[in-house]
């Protein structure tokens, strides 16, 4: 039997190197990316690009292929996949970079096109840029799959895809589970996007049960195939084919409306190839193009993105999500599994039909039907039938390797066909029956969310709010409409219930107890036992913050009565077994959790770790086996069984590749949680030196819990010392570390008050973030980041804009050309209404516009000079400078340019 070859090797490709991230923290409240929350915090952001070299650069590549097909993978940036090559035809049907050239559009900041890039919990991924964790996995059919894994760096869920590839077969598939490995519910969605080669001869196909298409967020609507009059404010003429790629000018998406069918792609009639994407369409709904069209945007991206590659434009697929925003929700400790499927495709046309078996193509113009199938099947029977009458009935082998045409020699009706290809043995391969038009209403677009005093009940408030929520939107809180939904009824348990959900994600916790205890009582009035046990799970939660685990324990114990909530509830009674040292009691909830959700990640974990624990090292062994080979990447089973076999724990943190201390810290919480201090302990150790300075924070916690005072002001210290995390604090667990390690010794802690004023403050918690920092600045006047950080809050949130400046200058005193903080002055003396004369001199004295490479600062200098009525001197530096924008930030150079040649027609 032929079987899937699998390779790793190194490959150097052209590369522009990626800038560094930057120090300081950004808390972006409501920036605003793909339409979406693109807050950034708490991880560092590219704010630049580099231009000035190309190096050849070596990455790992995995490299999977058979008789047909030949993947690569680059698992150092996001786990892409880089090139996709259809060894028939030689033709790339994903769109292959000749250069890494990253640009500032992915959520962090750099991004490179082509390929396939794998975008959740949002979209573009933040982590696009990131190496991914991998495992490649041989089945015993001979398939083989690559899978590639991480924790989001924004919520640290777990998104893992296998790419499978198996022998005989021209498709491969995308093997999806993402799981919420926390104790609270979020949102997600999950699209897969495609690159593709693009030009004036490629069609996008979308089923022919589609009609009309929507741009994102449904914020307009336009009819499919043909397309007349305003779509997202471009004016596209009458009667316009927009499947047709050269008809569309300006870039802009196309979101498919719901299908019944389960395929959709693009197809290069010039070439005669192209690329098929299916998936189940009742869970994976998304069927969208975006293009940069044709016109000078697009010529701009394409030479900032590729040196000689050319055109792109990418065909996304969605699964639990049809729209850009739109969210679905991943309930604590669950995994979501869903596959997708692409393949290549050549001589048929864009296709009437396609599966995962083949896809077909009724050419009525031309009166043929051509089948191309991703795997051989012999002596296939195939029938076209119209009107029921017999027009084909014909057997013929079908290949990947090469299309069948077969000529129709009678005449046919358009809307009464039946096509059916069966084995020889009567499988179905594929059935398309076409259906008369039916006139489908085309829906108005969505408008913007209405503030809280448009709704009338307090019904209405709370679903505004969750959809804020859900919806993770930049400008809006949800919290405004539930407070709202409050006033107009005090007793509204939902609006309680969530309330209370989110200021136990601030941290509030006393607060959060407060809120949930009355949804508790209001729930409880009539009924000791709701339908729903939310309310329980989630004070459950809140007193177990609270360290009053007794009681937490008798709350998740009500909760568990409800069957939704049982599976997390006893996964967070056995760990509450595991820091009260009672084992076999552990080990009896955590495999009940598991009897309710047998993909419990943090309950699957408890089973072994009990059996570890009362020496059961062979049922532990074999429990890590089967948790194994359902997830393959499960750190803290690997972890365990590294624990298990006696291994060195080092060799287990250097197999770590995507963000090592971060994944570290959310094992060691997770053992914390349970009471396992010394195993917490050990693996912080082992990681190497740089790392996060939570690492050494909670290194200290622990040596204090364990009464190691000694210790742990030697962890303190080393914590102090770390200059650049490349993760700031944000876990409820950083917070109480945090708070023990600066009450133990107040006055050697001037970093933790900093990191832990950064927690709060991405917590909304403001007043008490500035405490926290000034407490900083009195140890240590010196370090730029505080300075800078009570500037931010002062003049976004405490109302104190007087006293911004001399902090900001105070911070480039300490930190001289840091170019973040020359920005961020010259920002805010825009703001505060300075005079352009005196921003000009500033900047002049603080930036040579030869050297510097921040869009964002030229502009800046050039407003200046603008509102100077100086347009001459906005145009010598705006001439001269080569921007590179992120994307959306485009018209911010166009402004300036355009208000520089108005003023000089005016003066």
């Amino acid at each position: 039997m032929n079987s899937t070859s699998v390779r790793v090797l190194r490959r150097a490709i052209p590369t522009y190197p990626q800038a560094e991230a930057e120090e300081l923290p950004m808390f972006a409240e409501n920036r605003v990316h793909q339409r979406t929350s693109g807050r950034p915090y708490p991880n560092r952001v590219v704010l630049k690009t580099l231009r000035a070299e190309k190096v050849d650069r070596e990455y790992e590549i995995i490299c999977l292929e058979n008789e047909f097909l030949k993947i690569e993978i680059l698992p150092e940036i996001g786990g892409r996949i880089f090139s996709a090559l259809d060894k028939t035809t030689g033709y790339d049907f994903f769109y292959k970079q000749s250069v890494i050239k990253p640009a500032l559009i992915g959520a962090l900041g750099n991004w490179i096109s082509g390929g396939v890039e794998f975008n959740w919990p949002y979209h573009h991924r933040p982590s696009t840029f990131m190496p991914v964790d991998y495992e490649i996995q041989h089945g015993e059919d001979g398939a083989v799959t690559v899978w590639l894994s991480e924790h989001d760096p924004i919520e640290r869920m777990k998104g893992m895809v296998g790419i499978r590839l198996a022998p005989g077969e021209a498709i491969f598939e995308t093997r999806v589970q993402v799981c919420n490995r926390t104790p609270l519910t979020r949102s997600f969605l999950w699209w897969e996007n495609a690159a593709v080669p693009v030009n004036e001869n490629y069609q996008i196909f979308f089923p022919k049960d589609v009609s009309y298409v929507n741009f994102h967020y449904h914020r307009s609507v336009g009819t499919w195939p043909k397309n007349s009059g305003t779509y997202n404010g471009i004016r596209l003429g009458e009667d316009i084919d927009i499947q047709q790629h050269a008809n569309t000018k300006s870039p802009t998406s196309y979101f498919s409306a719901a299908s019944q069918y389960d395929f959709f792609g693009g197809y290069d009639h010039g070439k005669e190839c192209g690329v098929v994407h299916v998936a189940n369409h009742h869970v994976s709904p998304g069927k969208k193009l975006f293009t940069w069209a044709y016109n000078q945007l697009s010529q701009t991206w394409e030479r900032a993105l590729t040196d000689t590659d050319g055109e792109y434009a990418e065909l996304m697929a969605g699964s639990y999500t049809d729209n850009q925003p739109d969210f679905a929700w991943l309930k604590p400790y669950e995994t979501k599994k869903f596959s997708q499927f692409w393949y290549p495709i050549h001589k048929i046309g864009a296709p009437t039909y396609a599966n995962t078996q083949c896809a077909l193509n009724l050419d009525q113009e031309h009166a043929r039907l051509s089948i191309l199938s991703t795997r051989a099947f012999e002596g296939a029977n195939i029938r076209l039938t119209s009107e029921d009458k017999c027009i084909l009935d014909i057997q013929r082998d079908l290949s990947p390797a090469e299309a069948l045409e077969l000529r129709i020699e009678k005449p046919i009706h358009p809307e009464a066909l039946k096509i059916e290809v069966l084995t020889k043995e009567g499988n179905r391969i594929a059935f398309y029956q076409t259906t008369p038009k039916v006139a489908e209403e085309i829906p108005e677009p969505w408008t913007d969310l209405p503030g809280p005093s448009y709704f009338h009940s307090a019904q209405e408030l709370h679903l505004a709010g969750t959809h804020v929520d859900q919806y993770r939107s930049p400008k809006d809180l949800p919290e405004v409409y539930w407070e709202t939904a409050l006033k107009r009824d005090p007793d509204y348990a939902p609006a309680l219930i969530d309330l209370g959900a989110l200021r136990y994600k601030q941290g509030c916790f006393r607060e959060a107890r407060e809120q949930l205890e009355h949804a508790r009582d209001v729930l409880t009035r009539h009924n000791g036992n709701p339908c729903n046990g939310q309310i329980f799970y989630t004070l459950g939660l809140v007193l177990k913050a609270l360290g009053e685990t007794d009681s937490a324990y008798d709350t998740f114990y009500k909760a568990s009565w409800d069957e939704a909530m049982r599976s997390k509830a006893l996964t967070q009674i056995s760990s509450i077994d595991g820091i009260r040292c009672e084992y076999d009691r552990m080990l009896e909830h955590a495999e009940a959790a598991l009897d309710h959700a047998s993909d419990n990640p943090l309950a699957t974990s408890l089973t072994i770790l009990a059996d570890l624990k009362t020496g059961r090292i062979k049922r532990a062994r074999q429990r890590i086996d089967i948790a194994l080979q359902k997830d393959p990447l499960h750190w803290m089973v690997r972890y365990l069984r590294t624990l298990a076999e006696g291994d060195d724990v080092t060799t287990f943190v250097n197999t770590l590749k995507s963000s090592p201390s971060q994944t570290s810290l959310d094992l060691a919480f997770e053992l914390l949680g349970a009471g396992f201090l010394n195993e917490a302990k050990d693996l912080l150790e082992a990681l190497p030196e740089g790392a996060d300075p939570m690492v050494y924070y909670t290194v200290a916690g622990i040596e204090l819990e364990l009464g190691k005072n000694r210790a742990a002001e030697s962890a303190i210290a080393r914590g102090e010392a770390v200059n650049d995390p490349q993760t700031y604090p944000f876990r409820l667990e950083e917070m109480a570390i945090l708070e023990a390690v600066i009450g133990h010794n107040p006055q050697q802690t001037a970093k933790a008050q900093y990191y832990l004023g950064c927690l709060l403050y991405d917590k909304c918690r403001y007043d008490e973030a500035a405490f926290h920092w000034e407490q900083s600045k009195s140890l240590n006047d010196g370090f730029a980041p505080i300075h800078r950080n009570l500037a931010v809050a002062y003049f976004s949130h405490l109302d104190r804009k007087l006293e911004v400046l001399p902090l900001l200058h105070k911070a480039l005193a300490c930190a001289p050309g840091d170019e973040q903080l020359t920005y961020e002055i010259a920002y805010v003396m825009t703001k505060l209404g300075l005079p352009p004369s005196e921003r000009l001199q500033f900047l002049k004295s603080h930036v040579d516009p030869t050297k510097t490479i921040r869009d964002d600062l030229i502009l800046e200098w050039a407003r200046a000079h603008n509102q100077a009525v100086d347009p001459q001197g906005a145009l010598a530096l705006l001439n001269v400078y080569n921007f590179v924008p992120c994307e959306g930030g485009e018209h911010a150079v166009v402004e300036q340019y355009m208000f520089s040649h108005h003023m000089m027609g005016r003066i």
